[in-house]
């Protein structure tokens, strides 16, 4: 994941290490990402949250047990 990346680089933990612009610019990116997959690809956003939420927790859960920094 680029922003653990990124936050080691910045020699902070990965809830400390991005401005509140930086945070914002990044929700902005993914909902960008989201409305292209849903509405001008035509899928069903519930079809693709079903499709992903197990593995997007699992890989999540992964996440937060590894060491942040």
């Amino acid at each position: 994941m680029r922003m653990r990346v990124i936050a080691k680089e910045r020699g902070k933990p990965l809830d400390k290490a991005f401005t509140e612009e930086e945070v914002f610019q990044f929700y902005i990116a993914e909902r960008q990402a989201f409305y292209m997959l849903t509405r001008t690809m035509k899928n069903k956003q519930n079809g693709l949250e079903k499709a992903c939420r197990e593995k997007a927790e699992k890989k999540h859960s992964e996440l937060m047990k590894q060491q942040l920094v």
